[in-house]
Parts: structure tokens; sequence; C-alpha cells
């Protein structure tokens, strides 16, 4: 399996800021390339295994993952509902 994505979020800067904040920043830089090391995930078998969901609601189970919005990244339990989001992604589509 092989994914690529991005999410883009609100009151970041747009790309052609980006870019430039790339281009003439080397400390912007370097912290996004630790940034990047530190998210980009090179093995899924950590994920593979069944979700860590205890609960999942009739109604969720029948829809495919990829048309389920992420959990809001504001809430407490964010990382334990984005795990559970790439497990059941995984699961379902490799």
């Amino acid at each position: 399996m092989h994914v690529h994505s991005l999410l883009w979020l609100n009151d970041s800067p747009d790309p052609n800021t980006l870019v430039h904040m790339l281009c003439d920043n080397e400390g912007f830089q370097k912290h996004m390339i630790n940034y990047l090391n530190n998210i980009i995930i090179r093995d899924i078998e950590q994920y593979k295994s069944t979700s860590k969901m205890t609960h999942v609601n009739d109604e969720i189970q029948h829809i495919h993952p990829c048309t389920i919005r992420p959990p809001d990244i504001s809430i407490n339990t964010f990382d334990e509902l984005f795990q559970n989001d790439v497990c059941n992604f995984i699961n379902v589509c490799n």
C-alpha cells in the first residue's frame, strides 16, 4: 500500500507563502524537515491490527473509511480517534 496525503489547516500559510518560507528561511527549512521526518510513516504493520475502538456505531460500520471526515484536532481524544481512523482505513483499503 502506498499513500500520500496532504491536510491544509485553517490559518496556515498558503502554498506560495510556504514555498517562500522554505526557500528564504534556513531555520524554517530545518524545522520542516525535522517535522516531516517525525510524521512520515514508512511501516504500517503497527496499524494493520484490529482497530482499538471498543464500540463503533452500527451506522458508521457500513461507511467506507475514505468518506469519513477526520476527527476535530482540537478535542482531547484526537490522537486516539485518528489512530482508529488510520487502522480502519488500512484494514479496509489494504
